[in-house]
């Protein structure tokens, strides 16, 4: 899968089958989502690579820490707009702090940087993974 177009479309293609959620990490490139939210695309701002091991179980514990509140609990889904946005979001943002870190364990949360999620961009180019 060369575009983002043909992962797009795989994730899509998973949500028909009966998939409830789908979450596809692309490395320096995001994550693509599926949820109630459709399909997104989520990513940090380019970070120094110091160690990819680990990133993307950095990324999925970003997303579970999200999405496993809650949902009636303060923070819970029932008080926010998407909690699937805001969780691909967090998922973009955690992997992104573990490559820039030398070990596995991200430790502390300081410095995640922001990220942000938006429809997929069609004339976006992938990096080689």
């Amino acid at each position: 899968m060369s575009s983002l177009t043909h992962r797009v479309q795989a994730a899509r293609s998973l949500g028909d089958a009966g998939t409830g959620t789908v979450l596809a990490s692309m490395g320096g490139d995001g994550l693509i989502g599926l949820g109630p939210d459709g399909v997104l695309w989520a990513r940090a701002p380019q970070t120094p690579v110091v160690n990819t091991t680990g990133a993307g179980d950095a990324a999925l514990a970003g997303f579970l820490s999200e999405t496993s509140l809650d949902p009636g609990g303060p923070t819970g889904a029932h008080h926010r707009r998407s909690a699937f946005t805001e969780a691909l979001a967090r998922s973009a943002a955690w992997g992104a702090l573990a490559v820039g870190r030398s070990t596995t364990a991200l430790g502390s949360l300081e410095g995640a940087p922001d990220a942000t999620f938006q429809e997929p961009d069609p004339t976006f180019r992938l990096s080689k993974l």
